[in-house]
């Protein structure tokens, strides 16, 4: 009943507010609602306490070895530029945020640009997702606030997120991991990486009629070479 309310109440308060006021159903309050959705601090990056929440929800001590096998979503939330006062921290949120490394290299950049530069405020989040391959594990992962980002500072982030999983004895399956076990695990993973490739190949007949037409669809599919 919580988990109907809270989806009702995230896609229009004005609706969940009439129902309320009408009388026909007893619906909790916005402040019981707040208190269950806020149940954990809510922090950026990755943090002990989403790990073993996702350690709970994946039941890890008594699930399969099946459903240990999971792949990453990653997605970009467009948000308003704004700055939030983090009571439990005492530090405003809303900047961009990509990790203590990222955050590090941006700032020297922006140094070399302009001598006097003012934070960045964020008009994105970078979410993980974690979803399950062979179980209905659906596990909103870690997030970071952004305003653009490359493939350098997705880098770390993102094998950030992998090692953290594989160490929860999680196995992530997915193409990138597969091109990382065969350039450092040679042919002792090459099993492991043919069978990584058969999900990648999967989800991507998802969305086109053929691998072929999924390979050659994506955006630079070859190495352009520099000009000298």
């Amino acid at each position: 009943m919580i988990q109907w309310c809270l989806y009702i109440r995230q896609q229009s308060s004005k609706a969940y507010e009439a129902l309320q006021q009408s009388g026909c159903i007893h619906l909790p309050s916005e402040r019981t609602l707040k208190h269950c959705s806020h149940c954990m601090k809510a922090e950026l990056g990755i943090s002990v306490d989403v790990d073993l929440q996702l350690a709970r929800a994946a039941n890890l001590s008594s699930s399969a070895d099946t459903d240990k096998l999971v792949f990453i979503l990653l997605d970009e939330i467009h948000l308003k530029e704004n700055l939030v006062f983090n009571k439990h921290s005492g530090e405003m949120v809303g900047f961009v945020d990509l990790g203590s490394i990222n955050n590090h290299l941006l700032d020297c950049e922006d140094s070399l640009q302009s001598e006097a530069s003012s934070p960045n405020l964020a008009n994105a989040m970078m979410s993980f997702m974690i979803r399950g391959i062979f179980s209905d594990l659906r596990f909103p992962y870690t997030h970071f606030l952004c305003s653009s980002i490359n493939g350098e500072q997705l880098f770390q982030i993102f094998w950030k997120a992998v090692y953290r999983l594989e160490r929860m004895i999680f196995k992530v399956l997915n193409e990138s991991v597969s091109k990382a076990l065969t350039l450092t695990g040679g042919a002792e993973v090459e099993e492991t990486t043919k069978f990584n490739l058969m999900f990648d190949q999967f989800f991507d007949m998802l969305n086109v009629t053929n691998f072929t037409k999924g390979t050659h669809s994506q955006i630079f599919p070859t190495p352009i070479p520099s000009q000298r």
